[in-house]
């Protein structure tokens, strides 16, 4: 567990970190879902190497925006940042969430974060998983272990599948 220490002592300060950070990464997922529900009717297309990234991504966004209102968020900001990178060393299905942290590293400009997000959501319903883009999309993903040239061709495709 990530919140033990090496005596086997539970560390309570990393475990609200991680019960903060999982919680609103849990949150996006719920919106993501509630925005493509209308008339009780859902339209969700969970795609994990897609949505994984993307929570990951808004999570952070998110966590930084809070730090900056309130400098008590910082800590838990910087904590989501590393153990998010951490994630960039994953290959397969899980190297998704680290891919979240390559899109907030190379993202830096508000508007382009922004925009990718709503484009997202705007999109969310309507992205077909047999589609060519989406395909080769979560193929590289798969293969990536955060090699550059892999993770800017993921930018690529995933702003091609948003039409960005």
């Amino acid at each position: 567990m990530f919140c033990i220490d090496g005596k086997g002592k539970v560390d309570l300060e990393k475990k609200k970190k991680i019960t903060d950070t999982t919680l609103l990464h849990e949150m996006f997922h719920a919106y993501f879902h509630y925005v493509t529900t209308e008339q009780g009717k859902c339209s969700y297309n969970y795609i994990f190497e897609i949505e994984e990234a993307m929570t990951e991504f808004c999570s952070l966004v998110c966590l930084q925006d809070m730090s900056f209102k309130d400098p008590t968020w910082r800590d838990v900001f910087d904590d989501a940042v590393d153990n998010i990178r951490e994630w960039q060393n994953n290959v397969g299905k899980l190297a998704a969430y680290g891919f979240g942290a390559y899109l907030f590293d190379n993202l830096k400009e508000e508007s382009d974060r922004y925009n990718l997000i709503n484009s997202y959501i705007k999109k969310l319903g309507h992205i077909n998983e047999k589609d060519s883009k989406v395909k080769e999309y979560c193929e590289k993903i798969h293969l990536s272990k955060y090699v550059q040239d892999n993770q800017d061709l993921c930018l690529k495709l995933l702003k091609e599948i948003l039409k960005l």
